[in-house]
Formats: C-alpha cells, structure tokens, sequence
C-alpha cells in the first residue's frame, strides 16, 4: 500500500500530525471515487519517490510505534483490494473539523507554491 499511495487520514488524524511537526511531510490531495464521481479534498502524507514519505527504507511505516499512524493505514488489509476504506475515510474531510484543518494547514504553506502547482486530477 505504501507504495502506491499514501494511506489517507482523518482530519483528526491530520490536526495531529501538523501538532507533532510532520506539516512539512504533507500535502493537499484530492481522493475521487470513480463510482460515485465524488471529490473530497484532504491533507494527506507527500508520495515522492514511488512511496510514502513515513515508510523507512526497511519498508516499515515510521509513524507506527508513535500512535499518528492515519486511520486508513491503521484499519487498511493490506494485501487485500480496496474494500470502502479510502471512501469512508475520505468522506470524514467534507465536515466542519475536516475544513478546520484544511484551513489549519494553508496557514503553513507558501501560498505561491499552492498556487502555482496545483494537484492534476488523475
């Protein structure tokens, strides 16, 4: 999983990670659901390099033992296909808190740069 997408958390999981300093290892993001068409837009850990940027070189997720995990990588099977999570998960950033921390978050980036490289929808 970690190497094809970046599990996605909650705006709980999201207000945490910014609390404990990880800002700078995340991003804007969008999830789309082909079935339903539906656009949520969230804060998510960065992809680079063909994987999440908490996995350790030994394939191992860095945020595990301290307990800021997001809640798709905690609830995910992850030799299983998608079964819903990502979508319930997804579904928890349109609501009061998940516009919170999404305003949370743009307080601490670089404006020009969210501007001038916005996310391509995919």
């Amino acid at each position: 999983m970690c190497h094809r997408a970046p599990c996605f958390p909650t705006p709980g999981d999201a207000k945490r990670l910014i609390d404990e300093g990880y800002a700078n290892q995340l991003e804007f993001t969008t999830c789309l659901v082909p079935e339903t068409l539906n656009m949520y837009y969230l804060v998510a850990p960065k992809f680079q390099e063909g994987k999440c940027v908490f996995l350790t070189d030994d394939d191992k997720c860095s945020l595990h033992e301290s307990g800021l995990k997001p809640t798709e990588g905690k609830l995910a099977i992850h030799t299983a296909s998608d079964d819903g999570l990502r979508e319930t998960v997804c579904k928890t950033w349109p609501t009061k808190k998940g516009l919170t921390v999404l305003e949370i978050f743009y307080e601490k980036q670089d404006k020009a740069e969210i501007i001038s490289d916005p996310i391509p929808l995919e």
